[in-house]
């Protein structure tokens, strides 16, 4: 089976239109994408003891110094808070704060409505199909990642 030499950049297209919209979006509850990812981390990898920045570092895939930027607009923003790390008093765990974690679960709130309404507008069926489709595609990308590490 021939592909239409146009269906993988008609693909790129749609796929990097779609990541468009995510970076054009305005701040949301006055926090830019990366400090709503780093705000949503620290409370998913928050174990009762706060969050060391280098866990955070290490599961976002990012600089220990991009985290330390980030965690210094949150907790000025009143969103975290930060504490020496009972073990080593130059290292610092980081909280989500209850104002932070009313900001998270308004966030959340919106999010889901914003694909209901994406679901609603594809209908059941074309929604399950683009479920499936995207599940394929993360598949393939899951496994060029896998080739790359060998």
């Amino acid at each position: 089976m021939t592909l239409d030499k146009d269906i993988p950049f008609r693909l790129m297209q749609g796929l990097f239109q779609l990541c468009r919209h995510r970076m054009k979006s305005r701040p949301e509850h006055g926090l830019y994408p990366g400090e709503m990812r780093v705000l949503r981390s620290i409370k998913a990898l928050d174990a009762g003891q706060g969050v060391m920045v280098s866990l955070l570092s290490t599961a976002l895939k990012v600089s220990p110094s991009f985290i330390t930027q980030m965690a210094n607009g949150l907790v000025e923003a009143g969103l975290a808070d930060r504490s020496p790390d009972p073990d080593d008093r130059r290292a610092v765990r980081l909280r989500v704060t209850p104002r932070g974690d009313e900001v998270l679960a308004k966030a959340s709130r919106e999010f889901i409505a914003r694909f209901a309404r994406l679901a609603e507008y594809l209908g059941p069926e074309q929604s399950e199909e683009l479920c499936r489709l995207l599940g394929l595609a993360n598949k393939f990308f899951d496994s060029l990642e896998e080739d790359e590490d060998v």
